[in-house]
């Protein structure tokens, strides 16, 4: 008994050893280019696929042949469709298209069926992960044409210019996004303001 002791804190000991990643010089420098752009408060993300959170009727909704085909209920493809999330220094402008249910107390807005944004945000937060080469950033922020409307943006940004975003609402079922990164250049940052 002593000895498969012994043996069983061995094995999960040099297990937890060989999960630490090293990295190349090569995968250090994008990661580090990552980082940069992150500081820079100059970069856009556009989105290419949605995932709502299912409910009952929203799952018979999206199943009853109303998609194209191949999309599912939980996997909606938005290439094609204007989305964006832009950080251009202190204000973050947005918008993504919703997929969900409206929850009581919401104010929908006229024309505005999306998640639409253009504020400075509060709550701002900024977190490296060295050992996993991750980006995480989240805010809080006010929806720009429903009043009552806020949003907890969670995202986080790979080495390979990636992302995944996770949209919590005051009034709506949460959606996630998965989408690419790209810095704004003088000209997207002129045609966009």
């Amino acid at each position: 008994m002593k000895y498969a002791v012994y043996i069983i804190t061995f094995v999960l000991l040099s297990g937890c050893s060989s999960s630490i990643k090293t990295y190349t010089e090569q995968e250090q420098k994008v990661y580090e280019n990552l980082q940069n752009l992150v500081a820079s408060k100059n970069f856009e993300i556009v989105a290419h696929t949605a995932m709502p959170m299912m409910g009952n009727a929203l799952a018979q909704v999206l199943n009853s042949n109303l998609l194209p085909p191949g999309n599912t209920s939980s996997r909606i493809s938005i290439i094609g469709t204007a989305n964006s999330l832009r950080i251009k220094g202190d204000t973050i402008k947005g918008y993504l298209p919703f997929y969900g249910e409206q929850f009581s107390g919401g104010n929908p807005a006229r024309n505005n069926h999306g998640i639409s944004f253009n504020d400075v945000p509060e709550d701002y937060k900024v977190t490296m992960s060295d050992a996993k080469h991750l980006v995480d950033i989240s805010f809080k922020i006010k929806d720009e044409y429903r009043g009552n409307e806020r949003y907890d943006i969670n995202i986080t940004l790979f080495p390979s210019n990636t992302s995944f975003m996770s949209v919590q609402s005051s009034t709506r079922s949460s959606i996630q996004f998965s989408g690419n990164l790209k810095t704004l250049n003088t000209e997207d940052r002129e045609a966009k303001e």
